[in-house]
């Protein structure tokens, strides 16, 4: 399993902590499948010490209700599918490993 924080480095404000994800992976026999979730806009903070961080802080209630653009999303959802594309690979190599 591997859990870390989602972060996104912003011009103006900083370094924020914009979500999680989490991947876990089964091994089953000669099988192995590969689980992940994000959860993106929960525990939204900012992690830099900077005067535009702190302002930022104080208008997190309205930051989380901003709405992403549907190119955002898009593209969110193209890094994630590159990914599991990736992590499959790896996982098929090292299962091919193991079994030497």
């Amino acid at each position: 399993m591997l859990s870390a924080e989602i972060t996104s480095h912003e011009p103006v404000v900083g370094l924020v902590s914009v979500g999680r994800f989490i991947h876990t992976l089964r091994v089953s026999g000669e099988q192995s499948t590969l689980h992940s979730r994000f959860v993106i806009g929960r525990g939204v903070k900012c992690l830099s010490d900077t005067w535009t961080c702190r302002a930022f802080s104080l208008f997190l209630p309205l930051v989380k209700s901003y709405k992403l653009s549907e190119v955002t999303v898009k593209s969110i959802f193209k890094h994630c599918r590159e990914e599991m594309t990736v992590l499959g690979r790896v996982i098929r190599h090292l299962s091919k490993i193991q079994r030497m």
